[in-house]
């Protein structure tokens, strides 16, 4: 699992680094919408967790290029939270086990 994560943060600071430098948007938008998928695949075929390591990667872009998410309405972040407890009670296994 820990291999995952490492690769996932290696990529992610090396992908940083080229969208930083990069002039060339077309170049850049590819990079940015195939590096997860390759990523994965490179992490699976190392033994490692690809899904771990596109979650880290994506972390680590956001992070070291400094986007921020904008917060939202506190009725959103509620409204969300609410939906969120009843999708997950309605689609879990309650009582004993099957």
């Amino acid at each position: 699992m820990t291999l995952g994560a490492g690769v996932g943060i290696a990529v992610g600071f090396l992908g940083a680094w080229v969208l930083r430098r990069s002039k060339d948007l077309v170049a850049s938008n590819s990079l940015v919408l195939v590096a997860p998928f390759l990523l994965y695949v490179i992490a699976e075929e190392l033994k490692g967790s690809g899904i771990l390591a596109v979650v880290v990667l994506v972390s680590t872009v956001v992070r070291w290029r400094g986007w921020q998410i904008p917060r939202q309405s506190q009725w959103l972040s509620g409204g969300v939270g609410v939906l969120s407890g009843v999708l997950n009670t309605s689609t879990s296994m309650n009582g004993p086990p099957v």
